[in-house]
């Protein structure tokens, strides 16, 4: 097995260090704000459990390189935080006042086809992700 540091040569000396990590950080953390939402239900939160997870990252990035996978070693330390975040609050994720319901397997009726187009195209353009729950739904 190779020394990942090794791998990426002077990316890694110590005057290099902040572009490869800021980099990552760039790279991610769309993905983990929208991961930390949907798990925590608060946009604020997420941030704050985001910029936390960076922050721990930071100090264990050299750590971080050396691992076999650095975005898995990132992914790990986000979803730590998630759950130590929903352990303070001693709850399940937080739904919005009026956003709850029961789930069915009724079809929703009333509702133009035009209006559910728009609202599937809204989740795509926001989320890329939730295009394949939206896919399979319809299908």
């Amino acid at each position: 097995m190779t020394d990942r540091r090794a791998v990426l040569g002077t990316a890694c000396l110590e005057e290099h260090h902040p572009v490869v990590y800021d980099s990552f950080v760039l790279d991610k953390r769309d993905d983990y704000v929208a991961y930390a939402t949907f798990k925590l239900g608060s946009l604020d939160d997420a941030r704050e459990v985001v910029n936390e997870a960076f922050f721990k990252l930071y100090l264990r990035w050299d750590e971080a390189l050396a691992s076999e996978n650095t975005a898995a070693y990132g992914w790990k330390i986000l979803h730590d935080g998630v759950v130590d975040t929903l352990r303070k609050r001693d709850r399940r994720p937080s739904t919005p006042a009026g956003v709850a319901f029961e789930p069915s397997t009724h079809p929703v009726t009333g509702i133009p086809d035009e209006e559910i187009d728009r609202v599937s195209c809204e989740c795509r353009l926001t989320r890329p992700w939730t295009s394949s729950l939206t896919d399979s739904a319809r299908a």
